[in-house]
Formats: structure tokens, sequence, C-alpha cells
């Protein structure tokens, strides 16, 4: 059975970051570090500006969302476009083609974010190993769902279906920007 390569481990310093949504600075001076195998976790009130964090963080470029000054360091160098494809990011809200299953939806993932130099059934492997690492077998053949006329798989399944979109890569690092429930924490460490 082919498997990607393991990731590389990668270190995430961050110091004075300054972050303004709409030219209102949400964030001043905040500072932190992410350390390989760790959970690291940023609680707070809605609207205090963890998605924001988290999104400067992950590299993403957000309407509005503009880190005004501060450093952010991955493995000591300065964060780049090629760091930026070693983190998954799970966004808050679940956005699938709602009349694919979970099955299709992943292996649609696999064609196209894994190398075209891995072979179909290589990829096959690994959609499979991560069905199987998120508990997602019993319902790999649901329909997503999730519009008006389309019932589907849970609430729960779908995260862990958005969850398993990024894993399909093996990044070296996973931003979730969720957490409704704790458990996903516990959830996630046993991975």
């Amino acid at each position: 059975m082919a498997t990607l390569q393991k990731s590389e481990e990668i270190y995430i310093k961050f110091a004075d970051l300054n972050v303004s949504v709409d030219s209102k600075e949400i964030l001043k001076n905040v500072c932190g570090e992410i350390n390989p195998g760790e959970i690291f976790a940023i609680m707070g009130p809605s609207g205090a500006g963890k998605s924001s964090l988290l999104n400067i963080l992950a590299g993403r470029r957000t309407k509005g969302v503009v880190l005004t000054s501060g450093t952010i360091l991955i493995n000591g160098e300065n964060f780049s476009k090629f760091f930026r494809r070693k983190i998954g990011y799970v966004m808050q809200e679940d956005i699938f083609l709602s009349n694919l299953t979970i099955r299709q939806t992943l292996e649609f993932v696999g064609k196209i974010r894994l190398p075209d130099s891995m072979k179909w059934d290589e990829k096959l492997a690994i959609v499979d190993k991560v069905i199987d690492d998120l508990g997602l077998r019993k319902c790999e053949n649901t329909v997503i769902g999730g519009n008006y006329d389309t019932h589907g798989c849970s609430g729960g399944e779908r995260k862990r279906c958005s969850i398993a979109v990024e894993l399909i890569t093996n990044p070296a690092c996973i931003i979730l920007d969720l957490m409704e429930k704790i458990q996903m924490l516990t959830d996630f460490k046993q991975l």
C-alpha cells in the first residue's frame, strides 16, 4: 500500500501580531508558539478575532483581514507559499457538493490534490486510510447533503469529512477553525 511521505515537522512562532479587520484593529501584540505534536487552542468570545488570527497563521487571504505588523516564522524562516502548502485548514463552515457521497468527495480531493505521479490505486489507499482513521467507514457511501432538499450525513460526519479533506495530503500542521464542541479536541488527539 502506498502512502505519502511523512510530513516535515513544522514549528510556528509568531510575535507582536497586530491584525485589523476593515481598518479596525482587533488583535494587538499577539504572541505564541506551536510545536509539533501539540494541540494549540485559541479560545475567546464570539467576535474576539480567533478566526482572523487562524487565517493569518495559515496564510489565508480573507476579505478585510490585514496583518498590520508582526512576524510569523515557520521553522525559523519567514512564512512563504512553500509552507502554506504544508498547512491544512478546516473552516467553520463545511463546504461540499451536497449530492456527492463522503467517498466520492474524498476521491475527488485525492484526484486533484495528490501528486499526478501517484497511481490511482495508491490514491485510493490513502482515501481508505483517512476514512478509517476518522471513523467514516459506516457512512462513506452516504450523500453529504446539507441543502434544504438533500438530507444526508450528520453534522459530526460532515465535520469529520471536512477534516478528512485536509488530511488526504498529509499536512505537517492542521488548523481547525471550529471547536463548537470541546469533544473534537479529544477526537482529534486520537489521530
